[in-house]
């Protein structure tokens, strides 16, 4: 399993959830705000 999150602060974190660790980490993903307006 993954979990992956997708932050406002530009950023892309994905995790195991079983270990709940922090496998991977992108820094500036994306540009825009991730919320539905």
């Amino acid at each position: 399993s993954l979990l992956v999150a997708v932050c406002e602060k530009k950023s892309i974190l994905m995790f195991d959830p079983l270990c709940r660790r922090l496998v991977h980490a992108v820094d500036n993903a994306h540009r825009d705000c991730v919320n539905c307006a």
